[in-house]
């Protein structure tokens, strides 16, 4: 197998350099593109080898690639389908009753609540995700 071993990128044309530290820490290590509605289904993923639906808006990923431990950072957003923009935002975040391990990620989607209504759980027809960390 070919190494390479560089401490630093240059820009051909404006000279421009960024350690190979921000690439190697900066660039998402997984990522997944899935419809939450009915079968979970991927439109594209990375480094993840299943999405579980565990129940409304309640999914867990499983990595391929384990992380080094489960102080990895995610960010995403999911479609806001079917309440004519009336509920709050649509969002994602972490379930905190089943945290993160280095192999898996489960997390909550759902609607925000607004006046007439409380937030609440819901499968989403877009998701998306990306996750920053250290792999093992």
């Amino acid at each position: 197998m070919s190494e390479l071993d560089f401490r630093r990128v240059k820009h051909p044309d404006t000279g421009e350099t960024i350690t190979t530290e921000n690439l190697i820490e900066g660039t998402p290590k997984a990522w997944a593109n899935f419809n939450g509605r009915d079968t979970v289904s991927f439109r594209d993923s990375l480094n993840i080898s299943s999405a579980v639906d565990h129940s409304t808006g309640s999914y867990e990923y499983n990595f391929i690639n384990a992380w080094m431990n489960f102080s990895f950072s995610f960010s995403g957003m999911t479609s806001n389908d079917g309440t004519n923009l009336t509920r709050g935002t649509g969002g994602t975040s972490l379930e905190t009753n089943n945290p993160p391990t280095t192999t898996a990620f489960r997390f909550r989607t759902g609607y925000g609540s607004d006046a007439n209504a409380n937030g609440a759980g819901a499968d989403f027809a877009f998701i998306a995700h990306q996750m920053l960390g250290r792999l093992a």
